[in-house]
């Protein structure tokens, strides 16, 4: 019973200090426009069509998810990084209580992501991907440490339609877990890994299936 006392008690705490920090979101002087910000609101706004900006415009993922949000596209925006952020925190949390770190341990590494620069930067400038896109290598790497396939399958799925660089967590999840695994089983998943990538990044670039107009293929767009 005190086990999960405690445990209710960091849950209820740790929403709190979460909570604290929805003024902040709401009433921030710049959320757009720092960083790629801007890129994404307007990729939101454009959506099903293509805003013609290589590599933000194929990362259609959260701009897709905010369309489909009720509310304003900025609070939608603002939603998806703090629900983002909550699981954060709370996955690291339980991730270290876990690894056999105590409860006041788990929870200063909680206040350390919170108060670093990614965590600082990413809450207060929610008009992105970032603190998604963080949520999803999260469980990514729990999921490669534990040699778990699929919920890491399930990251690689929809992390390729959120940003490029998740095909990182491909050769890390082989160079991992090829010991722990039988040869012919690890190559098969990392295949399997690698085939689902490439085809939505392709399909996503070469089709018209995620927009309405032709989302040709490029690599970068002049700043300029």
């Amino acid at each position: 019973m005190g086990k999960i006392f405690k445990q209710t008690l960091v849950f209820i705490i740790l929403s709190l200090v979460f909570i604290s920090f929805i003024p902040i979101l709401k009433y921030s002087t710049r959320p757009i426009g720092l960083g790629d910000s801007d890129r994404y609101y307007k990729i939101a706004l454009s959506l099903p069509t293509f805003s013609g900006e290589a590599p933000w415009g194929y990362r259609i993922l959260v701009p897709y998810l905010v369309t489909i949000l009720p509310f304003e596209l900025k609070d939608n925006f603002m939603i998806v990084s703090y629900i983002s952020f909550l699981l954060i925190n709370l996955i690291i949390y339980y991730w270290f209580r876990g690894m056999g770190f105590s409860v006041l341990q788990s929870f200063c590494t909680c206040l350390l992501y919170i108060f670093s620069f990614v965590g600082i930067y990413n809450f207060h400038n929610f008009v992105h991907i970032g603190l998604f896109e963080q949520l999803l290598f999260l469980i990514a790497f729990i999921s490669i440490q534990k040699n778990k396939f699929l919920p890491l399958f399930l990251v690689v799925l929809f992390g390729s339609f959120a940003k490029e660089t998740f095909i990182l967590l491909i050769p890390l999840y082989f160079i991992v877990n090829f010991d722990k695994t039988a040869k012919k089983s690890i190559i098969f998943k990392t295949s399997t890994l690698l085939v689902v990538y490439f085809l939505i990044f392709f399909l996503i670039r070469e089709t018209n299936l995620f927009f309405s107009n032709n989302a040709r293929f490029s690599f970068y767009t002049k700043l300029a």
